[in-house]
């Protein structure tokens, strides 16, 4: 447990109802990508978005929640997105929170944004209308 985690680091994770992800095929898990995007609560939990590789428009109905989809290409991240999931989508209007010892033990580190998504979604976050200042500040996006 020596790598600490840091602002755009990708982490492979299994992740439960608990997590707030829906399981499927009858199993009680379903592992994910997760970017990490903050830390709160003294630096014991991590805000991290989840990766979908289309949008649910189940869940994800309204120009609001349309806007909140930042898609990731095959080509910056080729070793977590297949060329048939291009673009795959980043779900920036639901950010989560893990305790940061779990995503250590229990993640698998996969590499970072590219230094433009980084920039954007960063900027995107301090913008947006989507989180309150005491949100953003929460997690250090202003």
């Amino acid at each position: 447990m020596d790598r600490k985690i840091q602002l755009g680091d990708i982490y492979y994770i299994s992740l439960t109802r608990d997590d707030d992800v829906t399981p499927k095929g009858g199993l009680d898990h379903r592992k994910k990508y997760c970017f990490v995007v903050g830390f709160s609560e003294y630096g014991f939990y991590v805000a991290y978005f989840l990766m979908n590789s289309e949008v649910n428009k189940k869940y994800i109905n309204t120009n609001e929640r349309l806007s909140c989809q930042y898609p990731l290409s095959h080509s910056d991240y080729p070793l977590i997105i297949k060329p048939e999931k291009d673009p795959s989508f980043l779900d920036l209007g639901h950010v989560r929170e893990i305790e940061k010892t779990r995503m250590l033990t229990e993640g698998k580190y996969c590499g970072s944004l590219t230094e433009t998504d980084h920039r954007n979604i960063f900027e995107w976050l301090r913008d947006s209308e989507q989180y309150s200042p005491k949100m953003k500040r929460k997690y250090g996006w202003v």
